[in-house]
């Protein structure tokens, strides 16, 4: 089993965050302030991971989000961009 780690910029706060990314299932995470990061953690982290059938073989992905949330309870997303109009 081999792995490849990086850091990466937090999409939610810009912050570095460690990830991970198993070469041999193309499963990954990613963590805001992960360990070994040294950085403080916003709280946002995400995985996506392979579900095998009875058989064994590949069968779907799971990807998971988990967003902070601030002291009132709100979740707190990253903004998204508005998409550019193609010239047709």
């Amino acid at each position: 089993m081999s792995k490849v780690t990086d850091v990466k910029k937090c999409p939610l706060c810009g912050g570095d965050g460690v990830f991970e990314l198993n070469c041999d299932t193309n499963e990954q995470e990613f963590e805001c302030g992960g360990p070994g990061c040294g950085t403080a953690t916003c709280g946002f982290s995400y995985q996506a991971e392979i579900r095998r059938d009875e058989s064994g073989q590949p069968n779907y992905w799971v990807e998971t989000t988990w967003y902070p949330m601030d002291a009132q309870g709100k979740v707190l997303r990253p903004e998204k961009k508005p998409r550019e109009k193609s010239a047709s």
